[in-house]
Formats: structure tokens, sequence, C-alpha cells
């Protein structure tokens, strides 16, 4: 026992940066949600999505201290640490996104960590998309995970786009597997503090990763076309110019959705860039990545008449002249709500 609060102590001092005897008691005391793995690279779309995922936990019932968020780093440097301040009750949530599958094989080797590290404690994946590719080590990778995750007791996915849902649920029939979209959507652009200052510029946010699927030769094609008809344009990107910590990540995510929320219009291939679109009601042309979750979570939102989904370049510059004269767009996710609350309700049962 004295060990366990010994290494308790250590934690509290780690997290908080200070001792404090009455914090340390009510951070013993109670049912906790802790959020795993949460990023402190520059990628601001995973950094939204930490961001509302703590937002929709408290609106599910758990106050701020009893959300523990502990980073990716933080997570390796104080495993033992951590594993003792949870009991079986402690809730373990996985962060939502768009890495499941062999493109991004860390992150899901970081899952099986966590999953073999908490054996016996709940644990929720927010809307996350899966992809393998259909190749000898997609088949192989998607192989093991079958076996992995259906060997967990008390595991719940949530799949990001229907696509997702009928893979998760054909490979993972022993595991609960729900549908919700992906979690940034469920804010809006008063969480984040946006106002709209609109500029004449053109934002382009286009990958450079390998999920790249748009050719270099059709963006210089998109800029010829913008030169001539006289539009302003800007480049930027989906990553913050310094380094994210937790106390400026909500700074960081805030400053580059303001940028879209200036923008005329924004011309994109990230399905963040998407999102950021949407919530800050700025006209938005998206074009798909290499697999489907840039379409798979535009279905959710195309009722919304702002946004528009190009299979190619050549819709893309159709679209521009019919979203420039837009005026007035506001973002509304009434009809998403339903699906919010089925990942609610799974949430609640834990608070």
């Amino acid at each position: 026992m004295y060990s366990r609060l010994k290494l308790l102590r250590q934690m509290y001092i780690t997290f908080s940066g200070k001792t404090n005897i009455l914090g340390l008691l009510h951070f013993l005391i109670g049912k906790k949600a802790y959020i795993i793995g949460t990023p402190v690279y520059n990628n601001l779309g995973d950094s939204a999505i930490a961001l509302v995922q703590m937002k929709f936990l408290k609106d599910c019932g758990f106050s701020n201290n009893r959300i523990i968020e502990i980073t990716y780093d933080e997570y390796f440097q104080y495993v033992d640490t951590i594993k003792a301040s949870l009991n079986k009750n402690s809730l373990i949530i996985g962060l939502g996104g768009g890495n499941m599958g062999n493109q991004w094989y860390i992150e899901e080797k970081f899952r099986y960590n966590i999953l073999d590290t908490f054996p016996k404690n709940p644990v929720i994946i927010f809307p996350q998309t899966i992809f393998y590719t259909d190749n000898e080590d997609g088949n192989s990778k998607a192989d093991y995970s079958k076996r992995y995750y259906n060997n967990r007791e008390n595991l719940t996915l949530f799949a990001r786009e229907k696509k997702s849902l009928d893979l998760m649920c054909k490979m993972y029939d022993k595991c609960n597997v729900f549908l919700s979209p992906d979690i940034v959507l469920y804010a809006d652009k008063e969480y984040f503090q946006i106002g709209k200052n609109v500029s004449d510029n053109i934002l382009l946010c286009f990958r450079s990763d390998a999920e790249k699927s748009i050719e270099d030769s059709d963006i210089d094609y998109l800029k010829d076309y913008l030169n001539n008809q006289g539009l302003n344009y800007k480049i930027t990107d989906m990553y913050s110019d310094v380094k994210v910590t937790k106390k400026n990540r909500f700074d960081c995510v805030k400053r580059k959705m303001s940028e879209f929320a200036n923008a005329k219009l924004v011309i994109t291939d990230r399905l963040h860039g998407m999102v950021f679109s949407a919530i800050t009601g700025t006209p938005c042309i998206v074009l798909t990545n290499y697999n489907h979750k840039v379409k798979g979570v535009y279905d959710w939102i195309d009722y919304l008449p702002y946004i528009k989904y190009a299979e190619n370049i050549n819709d893309v510059l159709d679209f521009i002249p019919q979203l420039l004269i837009l005026d007035k767009c506001e973002y509304n996710n009434t009809q998403l709500m339903p699906y919010y609350e089925k990942l609610s309700e799974v949430v609640k049962k834990y608070v």
C-alpha cells in the first residue's frame, strides 16, 4: 500500500507540477476516465480530437478532476506510476482518428500496448477509421488484429464512417462495435471561440505525406486557374508552427481554425481541413485521400450546402464559382446528435 501511495504521489507531482495533499486525496477518490496517448506532435487535427474528446467526457458527466490526460510521451515515461493509480473501475479512452490499420502501424501497436498493460479495464476507442492495404503486409496485420481485439474483454470500438463500421463488424465480431461521426464535429465554433473576419483569400491545404493522392500537376493546374481568374490564394497545412503542449493546445488549434474561418473558400484533401471548414461555416471543396476516410466523413455532413466533395480537379474548378458566391454559412450538427448520443450512452455507464 505504501509503495502504491508513493507512486501516486509522484504521479501527482509529475502531472500537476506541485504537491497538494487535498488534491492528491481527491485524485485518489472516485472513478476516473483516462485519456491515454494524446498528441504532443504538431498535427492540429489530432489535437482537435483530443480537445473535443475531453469536452465530450465533461458533457457526459466527468468533472475536470476526474479526467486524467496522459500524453503519448508521458505514458511511456510513467507507465508504472499510471498502472499503480488505476483500479478495475477506471475507464480508459483511446483517441479517435484515422490510424487503425497498417498504414500508421505505430499507432496500432500503441493501442495493443495499452490493452496489454490494462487487460481488466474497460476501454472505449473513440470514432476511428480502419484501413488495411490489400497486400501481404495488410493481410497479415489484419489477421493479427482480428485475433487480438476479439480476445479482449470490455472493449468497445466506434467506427467513424460506414465502411469502417462494416469492416470492424466483420473483423471484430466478439467486440462491441458502433457508429459515430468524427468527434470534432461534435463541437462548434463557439467552443473554439472563433469569430469571422473573411478575407479575399482562397486557402489551399493539401497533404504531403503517405495519405496524399492528388497529383502535384493537378495542384499546379489549380494554381494556374486561380491566377488566371485573378483569385488570391494562400498555402497552408494542418500543422502547428510551434510545439504543441497540454497548455497551448487549445490556442494552437484556435489559431489554425481561425485561419480557416477567415478564408473566402478552402480547397483541401485533409479530413480535418474539411471539418474545420464545416465548423467555422467556411465554404470548402474537399478531395479524397488514398482511402475511404475523407469521403466517409463527408457523407456525414453532405447536407451542408457549403461543403462539396470533388472526385477530381475538374470537379474542383466547377465548384469554385458556386461556392464563392455563398454568404452567411452556418454549421448545424443537429442531425449528427443521435449518433453522439450512442457514444454518450456507452461512456455514461462508467461515470
